[in-house]
């Protein structure tokens, strides 16, 4: 996720408005601190700018794979 706000120079307060969701619900898994609720991955797909939730799984989980094969390769 931490990509794609980067990619589309997303602001956390803009993510937070448009997903209904709280700075703190947003914050604590992109620090690693926790793992997030199904409830609000649905609810930051949108927000995200992916056009469903699945999208966002697939997109989450292609970049899990290239950071795997990249730390396989070291």
């Amino acid at each position: 996720m931490r990509a794609r706000i980067v990619d589309r120079r997303l602001r956390q307060m803009a993510i937070v408005r448009a997903s209904r969701i709280s700075r703190t619900h947003l914050r604590s898994p992109l620090r690693g601190e926790k793992q997030m609720s199904v409830f609000i991955f649905l609810e930051l797909s949108e927000a995200l700018g992916f056009d469903d939730a699945c999208q966002l799984l697939r997109f989450v989980l292609d970049r899990r794979d290239h950071q795997l094969r990249d730390d396989a390769e070291q």
